[in-house]
């Protein structure tokens, strides 16, 4: 099961190049790890120790549900466009992601703006398009963009759901 689906580009004429002197000539190389075991599995822990709003999960889950065609809570556009739209898992994917997102960026708290900046990520592998969707050229990360400027942003509850 994945995450999330990036999109990397290739990299420019002048990282190439760095990448190709660097690569091609002998010299003792010892890699250092970025983070150990034990700091990832505290990373992990902090992003679920992070509280997250009950309208943001409110949010999630109706970005979501709107991907199903079937739903009583979807778009047009979705229902011509989609044949497959994602699972509950996608819905606490989006959660957690975005609690990464926003710790990354030194934010205790997670915002509707980290739930948008993380559902392309997290949703494209999980949207199944449309034939007709195909033969129109239409990208699941159009679809996603389109569903996060119609769906509405909840308004905010006075509690706090618990991390």
């Amino acid at each position: 099961r994945f995450f999330m689906k990036l999109h990397l580009d290739y990299p420019t004429m002048e990282q190439e190049e760095n990448i190709v002197l660097m690569t091609t000539v002998q010299r003792d190389q010892r890699l250092e790890g970025v983070f150990d075991g034990p700091e990832i599995l505290n990373y992990q822990r902090l992003v679920r120790r992070l509280p997250v709003a009950r309208h943001i999960a409110r949010y999630a889950v109706s970005l979501v549900t709107a991907t199903r065609p079937r739903s009583d809570h979807t778009y047009d556009f979705i229902r011509q466009y989609i044949a497959w739209g994602a699972g509950p898992r996608a819905s606490q994917s989006l959660v957690l992601a975005a609690k990464a997102h926003a710790i990354v960026r030194e934010r205790l708290h997670v915002s509707i703006e980290d739930i948008q900046a993380v559902a392309a990520p997290v949703l494209r592998h999980r949207l199944r398009l449309s034939f007709e969707a195909e033969s129109e050229g239409i990208t699941v990360d159009e679809i996603v963009q389109r569903l996060l400027k119609v769906t509405p942003i909840p308004e905010p509850d006075k509690k706090v759901a618990k991390a």
